[in-house]
């Protein structure tokens, strides 16, 4: 079996346009296609750089099947929003995580 936990594709094309909780979520150059990701971060005075690339999710479903394996389980987990925690609330209309569960296809078809 075969865990994946990323971001989700959906989430990398856009950003908030504010801060705000019910801020509107932007596209920016559309979903599909291959799109390099470069992002710094910054709270509390620290900061991170996140960089790679983002694919639709196609490219992943695509990518496990031509390995020989099959998705037995899609999840897009929502995060709480309580304990006046702002930042997040905003991510409860909108997908921030991935997780995909899978399994060689082989396992699937005889049973096991």
């Amino acid at each position: 079996m075969l865990v994946i936990s990323i971001v989700h594709p959906f989430s990398d094309r856009g950003h908030f346009a504010t801060t705000e909780p019910t801020s509107p979520f932007v596209i920016q150059d559309g979903y599909f296609g291959c799109k390099r990701i470069e992002v710094t971060e910054e709270r509390d005075g620290l900061q991170m750089r996140f960089a790679g690339w983002s694919r639709p999710l196609e490219a992943y479903a695509t990518a496990l099947q031509d390995a020989g394996l099959a998705i037995t389980s899609l999840r897009e987990p929502v995060p709480r929003a309580g304990d006046g925690c702002n930042r997040m609330q905003r991510w409860t209309r909108i997908p921030l995580f991935l997780w995909l569960k899978a399994r060689p296809l082989a396992l699937m078809t005889d049973g096991r």
